[in-house]
């Protein structure tokens, strides 16, 4: 699917078909595959073009952006002090340590690299395009799922040049 925005059309040339949930683990990261490609026209090939491009998790219907979860545990957690953890300086005893648990933050659930440079590339026809590739995204949770695709501008700030769709993949 590809977005007009003022010259520029954007078209995901490799969709992703399927993924597999991987973990919270830093080295858990089972890949989205095919990883996903966007070509990008309507800019010069000149290879001085600022370009990069971010990409977000999004719900089949596009409706609710879930690049990342917010827990519903509670904040804190009271764990008691042991005898032998009580500290003997003439202040009143503790009787509970007080700690912040997974609950209070945010889960990342797509990861990888989720920002990418236009690349100067040959294609499948051997024609140079522009093109941003994402070889690592991994995502944290099951379900169907699109990816968005944003690009900007580097130095100029305000709104995407334009965006593109994944198809819908598991």
């Amino acid at each position: 699917m590809s977005i007009n925005a003022t010259g520029i059309q954007l078209t995901v040339v490799q969709q992703p078909q399927r993924a597999r949930v991987c973990g919270f683990s830093i080295h858990d990261r089972r890949s989205v595959q095919p990883p996903p490609i966007v070509e990008i026209k309507g800019v010069g090939l000149d290879g001085t073009t600022p370009l990069v491009m971010f990409v977000t998790l999004w719900s089949r219907d596009l409706q609710n952006n879930l690049s990342y979860s917010h827990k519903s545990a509670p904040p804190f957690a009271y764990r008691p002090i042991q005898p032998e953890e009580a500290q003997n300086n003439g202040a009143p005893p503790q009787l509970y340590n007080v700690e912040i648990t997974e609950g209070y933050m945010h889960a990342q659930l797509l990861i990888g690299s989720l920002v990418c440079e236009a690349m100067d590339l040959t294609d499948a026809n051997n024609k140079r395009g522009l093109f941003f590739c994402f070889p690592d995204l991994a995502i944290r949770c099951s379900g169907y799922f699109r990816l968005r695709f944003e690009v900007y501008h580097l130095g100029r700030q305000g709104p995407p040049l334009g965006w593109a769709v994944s198809d819908v993949f598991q």
